[in-house]
This record gives structure tokens, C-alpha cells and sequence, in this order.
């Protein structure tokens, strides 16, 4: 009997046993009894899961997944970080769908995940058009923290088309974590070269355009110089002054030209910028005048000297 009660309680234990391990307790393990790696990037560690028009949840199952799969990837950004392209469908229900590119980093070792706003698609024509051959470009490299874009740009209110190199820096201790690097504005006009011919000056083989001297133009022209020598040729005084735009790349120059009370004879005054300063240069009554593409001056026959 006492042998008949051991087999009997010994029985009783296995099948408590096995009820005791629980499937839970089972969920790190695969049908090979191998360990499955924890998912260690979930919905809190993404710093932003929608921006607003932005047509992407970057919080969700399958973007979750992408991340935890390239946490053993390379380093490819800012020295120690992954920097990962999602491409996606922007579909407003307004038109063809678009096929835009998003960048997000992933930090190894924070677990953290830092997705840009801005979005880039394929460069468009005049039709506003994807152009098939012309898709979007992302740079980067490991070696820094810059991201750059080119193609069309769609984040809200700040959409642009056809940019070349619109860049952004990263940085996890700032508050939006991406800062766009805003490019140095150099001016850029097609007016070279000019010509005086019939008491009218060509811009380029046309008619150049010629903007009236008030006091808010020479202010805008002098970058606010109080010490213009030309304020006394402003329009509402007298003189009927106009000014040419002849500036290419950052050099800046203009020609204005006047005339006083009923005299039909037209003056020449050269405005430039030099080591900083707004400079002023007094020709006189002209009878040829001719500045070539090379920004040279040339005044009744004689080259001019902008010093």
C-alpha cells in the first residue's frame, strides 16, 4: 500500500508540474527551442510618432520592427548612430499618389529614435509631374551629423519644389532634434552685360529694367548707409533718377542714371559695395556706356576703376 500512495503522489506532482510552466513563460522561445530576442525599441522610445500632414505613423507594429531588426546594423551617421530611408506613399485622396523617402536615426545605444519631418520626393516638371528619371536624393555619412535632400520637399508649410541640397543637422539635445541649415543667400541676376544706346540701356540684348530712386529704395540699395552721397538725388527732389540693377553673384552694383529739371542730358553715378562700405563713383554726362559680363566698366571709351 505504502507503495501503491508513493507512484500515486509522485503522479500527481508531474502533472502539477507541467501544469505550473505557463505559455508566458514559454514566449522567449521559438519552435526550435531557441531564444528570441526581446523587442527593446517600443512606442515610447520613438521621439515622434506623427507630424501633422504627414502621412506616416512612424510608432507603428512594422516600422517598430524595422528599428529593433537594424539596432546590430553599422554605424552609417554621426559617428556612432544608424541612420535608416523609409520609402512611402504620400496620398492625400487629391491626384496621384506620391513616392517620397523619410530619414530617421537610431541610436544603439539609447534605444531612440529620431525621425526627420521633413519628407523629399521626386524631382517634378513644370507640371508639378514626377520626373521617372530624377528620383529623390538623401546624403549622409557617418563622419557627421548633416542630412541633405534633394527632390521635392513636402513637410507642412515648408514644401518646395525641385531643391538641391536642403540640409538639416542633427542633434538629440535639441528640442526639435533637426535644424535646417539655411543656405547663404548670394544674388543672382542676368543682366551682364549692358549697353547705353539711344538714351536707353540694354540689359543683355533687352530693354533694362529701371527702378525709381526714393528714399526707401537707396535706404534698401545702401543697406541703410545715413552717409549716401546720393540722397540728394532722389526722385521726389527734383532730379528724375533711376537706377539698374548690374550686381552678379555676391558683386553688387548699380548705375543710376538722372537728369536735372527739363535738360535732356543724363548722368551717370556708379553705387558699390566695397570691403563693407557702400561706395559712390560720379561719371557724368554720358555718351557710350558698357559694362560686360565680366562686371567691367566702361564710360566714354574709358575703362572705369571701382575703388
Amino acid at each position: 500500500m505504502k507503495f501503491l500512495k508513493t507512484v500515486m503522489i509522485f503522479s500527481i506532482g508531474l502533472v502539477v508540474s507541467s501544469c505550473g510552466f505557463s505559455k508566458e513563460n514559454n514566449q522567449d522561445f521559438d519552435s526550435e527551442r531557441k531564444i528570441v530576442p526581446t523587442k527593446v525599441i517600443t512606442r515610447e522610445k520613438v521621439l515622434k510618432c506623427n507630424f501633422e500632414q504627414g502621412y506616416i505613423d512612424f510608432c507603428s507594429n512594422n516600422y517598430l520592427k524595422l528599428y529593433n531588426d537594424s539596432l546590430n546594423k553599422k554605424a552609417n551617421f554621426d559617428q556612432n548612430k544608424v541612420a535608416l530611408i523609409i520609402d512611402k506613399e504620400r496620398d492625400t485622396g487629391k491626384g496621384i499618389p506620391r513616392k517620397i523617402k523619410y530619414f530617421v536615426v537610431l541610436d544603439p545605444t539609447t534605444k531612440r529614435v529620431y525621425p526627420l519631418e521633413q519628407s523629399v520626393g521626386y524631382f517634378v516638371n513644370d507640371r508639378l509631374e514626377e520626373i521617372a528619371t530624377e528620383p529623390s536624393i538623401i546624403k549622409f555619412n557617418q563622419n557627421n551629423n548633416k542630412v541633405c535632400l534633394s527632390g521635392t520637399t513636402f513637410s507642412y508649410q515648408d514644401n518646395n519644389v525641385n531643391v538641391e541640397n536642403e540640409c538639416y543637422t542633427f542633434n538629440p539635445n535639441d528640442n526639435s532634434f533637426f535644424k535646417k541649415v539655411q543656405k547663404e543667400k548670394i544674388i543672382k541676376y542676368e543682366n551682364l552685360p549692358i549697353s547705353f544706346d539711344k538714351k536707353k540701356f540694354m540689359c543683355n540684348g533687352l530693354k533694362c529694367k529701371e527702378n525709381i530712386l526714393t528714399v526707401d529704395r537707396l535706404k534698401e540699395i545702401s543697406k541703410n548707409d545715413k552717409n549716401s552721397d546720393l540722397r540728394f538725388l532722389v526722385n521726389e527732389k527734383g532730379f528724375d533718377t533711376t537706377y539698374i540693377n548690374a550686381s552678379t553673384g555676391n558683386k553688387i552694383l548699380y548705375v543710376l542714371k538722372y537728369s536735372e529739371g527739363d535738360s535732356e542730358q543724363q548722368n551717370i553715378y556708379l553705387s558699390y559695395f566695397l570691403d563693407g562700405l557702400f561706395k559712390t563713383k560720379v561719371l557724368g554726362e554720358v555718351k557710350s556706356f558698357k559694362i560686360d559680363s565680366s562686371q567691367n566698366v566702361y564710360f566714354n571709351g574709358a575703362k572705369v576703376i571701382l575703388n
